[in-house]
């Protein structure tokens, strides 16, 4: 099925069709967000960006939220 066909099926849906149709989507985007965070950061990629906040916390650069 291509875009274009999806998107006219999205049209013909009622209200709260699309209210699921939604729902569904945002928890597909949440769940992919979420390996993806999960993957960067099993692999290392914020390594440098941690070891640099943990410092400045230890050195009490930071300030409480």
């Amino acid at each position: 099925m291509s875009l274009q066909e999806i998107e006219i099926a999205i049209k013909k849906l009622t209200s709260e069709e699309r209210a699921k149709l939604s729902a569904i989507l945002a928890e597909q985007e949440s769940r992919e967000w979420d390996e993806r965070l999960e993957k960067d950061l099993n692999s290392g990629l914020f390594d440098n960006l941690i070891a640099e906040l943990t410092n400045e916390y230890k050195q009490g650069l930071t300030k409480p939220l």
